[in-house]
């Protein structure tokens, strides 16, 4: 089982006013939850907004379990992961990310 793990810093210009940051974070959350929808690779998909705000945190995460690095792979390469509409929204909102994937082994879904 291979756990990919996404997180977001969110521009200043979309964490500053609260009605632009919760907007921004209902379709970050609707984005993930149809990429889930058209992408069967997904075993398991978690969806994290912090409860903390600051210069150093990453305001939302992502985790989801695919069943080997292949899966991974292939699912990074796919239309809902790769989709245009929302590529460009995150292009909008998004910072910076970081990502790790790693094995957990013996863990089957």
């Amino acid at each position: 089982m291979i756990r990919h793990i996404v997180l977001w810093k969110l521009k200043e210009s979309v964490t500053a006013d609260e009605e632009t940051f919760r907007k921004a974070m209902d379709q970050i959350f609707e984005n993930h939850r149809r990429m889930k929808e058209n992408a069967p690779q997904i075993l398991r998909m978690e969806l994290c907004r912090s409860v903390r705000s600051g210069a150093d945190i990453y305001e939302f995460g992502a985790i989801m379990d695919f069943a080997s690095v292949e899966s991974l792979l292939e699912y990074r390469a796919s239309d809902a992961h790769t989709d245009p509409v929302a590529m460009a929204f995150c292009h909008c909102v998004r910072e910076r990310k970081a990502t790790i994937d790693f094995e957990i082994p013996g863990l089957v879904l």
